[in-house]
């Protein structure tokens, strides 16, 4: 009896055993191929990424060469933008309304001017920004380029002030080493170039511009302001689609945010659209510069 027991449960355990191993390895097999799978579908979706980066690309060298006026001002803010941005070190809250100089001025009469100057130049480069929002390429005529000529003469009036208040500092008036005023004397000659090589490429410019009227097309406009937006859309719905794969998800979803081409011209935010200076200028940390405490002298 003992032994027709024992004849039935070895087979048994061995059939259960060869079950378990069975069905492991079917799951194993399972997982390696969902990863395989996963890691495709991922492959696929990342070359689609830079396929339609790669059309947005060639649509906005398209449509720049479409509008070479347009794509002047854009570069020009740029730079203006940047080097403005570089002044920042002379001010605390320098793009607010209550922005103050840090260093020591002769008189306050010098103190309020920059401080005035400084806030109509934000003025300036906001109303500048607007005017390279993508929609406004075929918009950009004579006027506009003189309005944006005036708004780049007041930002070399205000580096000009800058650079007469730095030339003014000794470590006795401003509490500021040596090295310390030698940096930001740099620093200002730096930004003087870059903002002069703005109103010279812009000078140029309004002088062609008055001789041809308006900006002219050399493609035959054969890309709207609507595709670049739309491969925009593609672009962005590319990229949900990666991170939906990344996270395990579905690649059905939409993307949670698009790209909003009315505040960025192009693929880019005109603030960061890469254009650099011709010479970059000297970055420096020299520390808070500090004003002497009492009142200036009127």
């Amino acid at each position: 009896m003992r032994d027709t027991q024992r004849g039935f449960i070895i087979p048994l355990v061995v059939g259960l055993i060869a079950v378990v191993l069975g069905g492991g390895i079917y799951f194993y097999m399972r997982s390696q191929d969902a990863e395989g799978n996963l890691k495709r579908e991922l492959a696929r979706a990342q070359k689609q990424v830079i396929i339609e980066k790669e059309k947005l690309k060639n649509l906005e060298n398209e449509f720049e060469g479409q509008y070479p006026l347009y794509l002047i001002i854009r570069e020009q803010y740029a730079k203006a933008r940047e080097a403005i941005d570089y002044s920042d070190v002379f001010f605390t809250n320098p793009n607010t309304s209550s922005l103050q100089i840090k260093i020591k001025t002769k008189t306050s009469a010098v103190e309020t001017k920059v401080e005035a100057q400084r806030t109509e130049v934000n003025k300036a480069l906001n109303a500048w920004k607007d005017l390279i929002a993508l929609p406004n390429a075929n918009n950009v005529t004579v006027a506009t380029i003189n309005s944006i000529l005036e708004s780049a003469e007041t930002m070399e009036s205000f580096i000009a002030q800058l650079s007469a208040i730095v030339d003014g500092l000794t470590p006795a008036n401003s509490g500021l080493t040596l090295a310390q005023i030698d940096a930001y004397q740099a620093l200002i000659d730096s930004l003087s170039g870059n903002i002069g090589s703005v109103v010279e490429s812009l000078t140029s410019t309004q002088s062609t511009s008055q001789n041809t009227g308006s900006q002219s097309s050399t493609t035959g406009n054969t890309v709207t302001v609507q595709d670049i937006q739309v491969q925009q859309t593609v672009v962005a719905q590319a990229q949900a689609e990666v991170q939906a794969i990344s996270q395990g998800g579905t690649s059905s979803q939409e993307p949670q945010a698009s790209l909003s081409p009315e505040d960025t011209p192009l693929s880019s935010d005109p603030d960061f659209i890469g254009v650099s200076p011709s010479s970059d200028p000297l970055i420096i940390t020299p520390g808070i510069p500090q004003l002497i405490q009492g009142t200036n002298n009127n």
